[in-house]
């Protein structure tokens, strides 16, 4: 996982890394399962993964060759206005998502995260108490942030390995 909001910079990580390391084989992680598909299908129903909730921004792509872009901002993303967009075609390319009182993000179609924001539940825990010094205090920090972001990571990908009811319900009808 490399944080950064700029790709240039994380592909200027990638190649340090393997200027360092020597022979490191790296490639970007890649789903079984089509990410704009399935988030649409989230935003289309209302339920996400276990665990997680629909946020209020979504942005959304047109199939068509005109490649025309919405985004909602501070929108209730359950609304006729926002699903109809749906109905006409349009698919999801990034939804605002979160784990209720720990943390929120957008979640991209290139399986990226954007805008991870720390609720004050969890921020409040990383904060160093009186008896760790600056390194203890990051340490501290890492483990409890990066164990949560694991566990989401982890359920993303449990996601995208099992098809869902819906998509494994419309390869059947294709196929009959």
């Amino acid at each position: 996982v490399v944080c950064s909001s700029r790709r240039a910079q994380v592909d200027q990580i990638v190649t340090l890394l393997r200027h360092t390391v020597g022979h490191l084989s790296l490639t970007p992680l890649s789903t079984a399962e089509h990410t704009t598909r399935l988030m649409t299908e989230w935003l289309h129903t209302g339920t996400p993964p276990a665990n997680l909730q629909l946020g209020t921004e979504c942005q959304m792509i047109d199939r068509s060759k005109s490649h025309g872009r919405i985004q909602f901002t501070h929108h209730g993303l359950n609304q006729n206005s926002v699903l109809q967009h749906l109905k006409e075609g349009k698919i999801v390319a990034q939804l605002a998502l979160s784990l209720p009182d720990t943390l929120t993000f957008k979640f991209n179609q290139d399986f990226s995260f954007t805008g991870i924001k720390w609720l004050d539940q969890i921020t409040e825990q990383t904060q160093p108490n009186a008896s760790e010094d600056a390194a203890q205090a990051l340490d501290a920090s890492f483990v409890i942030l990066s164990g949560i972001l694991n566990q989401v990571i982890s359920q993303l990908l449990e996601m995208f390995e099992t098809p869902s009811a819906h998509i494994q319900n419309t390869q059947k009808e294709a196929l009959t």
